[in-house]
C-alpha cells in the first residue's frame, strides 16, 4: 500500500479551514464520571466543566428540556454522582473559537501516523472545543482510519505528535512513553535567560489540576525532571532554550520554566493571569513552545525512528517578543 502524506495533509487542511465548530450547533457532550470525581453533586461538576456558564436557573431549564441527564434520566442538580455515571448535556447554539488548520503529516505507515500540530489546535473535545479539535477533524477528514494519539500537546503548543493507527500499535507506543523509552526534544523562547548554559529542573508536580486546569509544584507530587540548554540570547531580552523532559507530566515544561523565573513567551496560565473564562484562540499571543523532534521504536518492526517538525518562525527572529508578563 502506498501512503500519501501530502493527500492526508490537504484533506485535513481543507476541512479545518472551514472552521466547522464556528457555525452554531447543538453540542451533545457526554461526561464520564471517574473514581476521583465521585461524591460531588451535578451542580458542582457543571461548575468545573463549564465555569463560564454557572447560571443555576439556566442549567435547571436545560434539565427540564431533557438537555441534562445522568444515565439517560433527568435528575436534580443536587444529585450526588458516583463512578460509572454518564452525564450527558446539550449545549445549544455552541460556537467554538477558531483554530489553525495548518497541520502537516510527516510520516505514515501501516501502524503509525506522525504529524506536526499547529497552534491553536486542541487535541480532544474539552471546554469550549468539540468540532474544532484534532480528533474530531481527523475522524471527518480521514474516514478510513481511527486516529489514536499516544501522547498529547497542549492546544497552543506546536510540533511533532505520534499517533497509532491500530490498537496494538497504540498500546506499544503508550508502553514506551510509560517506561520512559521515548526521547522528546522541545525548544522554547523565554523571558530572560538562565545563569548557566545548562541546568536540570527537578521539581515534583501535583497530580490533580486546580479548578482553572493548572498544575503546581508540590513536594509530595509526581516526580518531574527537565533538562535545559541555552541555545541563543536575543536583543529583546528573551532567549531560546532546548528542553528535554524525562517525565511527561501535564504542563511540565511550562511550569518548570515558570518556577525558575523563565516564563515562556506567550504564557498566560502560569503568570498570575489564568482565567477559566478564556481559551486558546487565534487572537491570543502564540505560546513559544515547540516539540522539535521525537525518537521511539516502531511498534511492529522495533526499528528506532526519529521524526522532526519544521521549526516555528519565532525560533530565530530578532523581532521583539511580547512584554514581560506580570508576576
Amino acid at each position: 500500500m502506498r501512503f500519501q502524506p501530502a493527500a492526508r495533509t490537504a484533506a485535513f487542511r481543507a476541512l479545518a479551514a472551514t472552521q466547522p465548530g464556528c457555525t452554531p450547533y447543538h453540542n451533545h457532550r457526554p461526561i464520564f464520571i471517574r473514581k476521583h470525581s465521585e461524591g460531588q453533586t451535578l451542580a458542582s461538576l457543571l461548575a468545573q466543566v463549564r465555569p463560564y456558564s454557572q447560571d443555576a436557573s439556566l442549567m435547571e431549564r436545560h434539565r427540564a428540556r431533557g438537555w441534562l441527564t445522568v444515565d439517560h434520566k433527568s435528575v436534580g442538580l443536587e444529585r450526588v454522582l458516583v463512578a460509572g455515571n454518564i452525564v450527558r448535556m446539550v449545549i445549544p447554539d455552541t460556537v467554538e473559537p477558531a483554530i489553525s488548520p495548518d497541520l502537516l503529516v510527516l510520516h505514515e505507515d501501516h501502524d503509525i501516523l506522525v504529524i506536526a500540530k499547529p497552534s491553536p489546535l486542541p487535541m480532544h473535545p474539552s471546554g469550549r472545543f468539540n468540532k474544532n479539535t484534532l480528533v474530531w477533524l481527523a475522524r471527518e477528514a480521514w474516514p478510513d482510519l481511527t486516529l489514536k494519539p499516544v501522547h498529547r500537546l497542549d492546544a497552543n503548543t506546536t510540533g511533532v505528535l505520534v499517533c497509532g493507527k491500530t490498537a496494538p500499535a497504540a498500546r506499544s507506543l503508550v508502553a514506551q512513553f510509560r517506561e520512559r523509552r521515548v526521547q522528546k526534544h522541545y525548544i522554547a523562547r523565554v523571558h530572560g535567560a538562565p545563569d548557566t548554559p545548562e541546568l536540570t529542573i527537578d521539581a515534583p508536580i501535583a497530580q490533580r489540576p486546580s479548578k482553572a486546569g493548572t498544575r503546581s509544584i508540590q513536594p509530595d507530587g509526581q516526580t518531574a525532571r527537565t533538562d535545559v540548554r541555552l541555545l541563543r540570547r536575543f536583543s529583546d531580552g528573551t532567549s531560546l532554550l532546548e528542553l528535554r523532559p524525562h517525565t511527561g507530566r501535564t504542563h511540565q515544561i511550562r511550569l518548570h520554566l515558570q518556577t525558575v523565573g523563565l516564563p515562556i513567551v506567550g504564557e498566560n496560565a502560569y503568570t498570575g493571569d489564568a482565567n477559566p473564562t478564556t481559551g486558546f484562540t487565534r487572537a491570543d499571543p502564540s505560546l513559544c513552545l515547540h516539540a522539535t523532534r521525537i525518537g521511539f521504536h516502531h511498534p511492529t518492526t522495533e526499528v528506532w525512528m526519529e521524526h522532526a517538525a519544521p521549526p516555528p518562525p519565532w525560533h530565530a527572529h530578532e523581532t521583539s517578543a511580547p512584554s514581560q508578563p506580570a508576576r
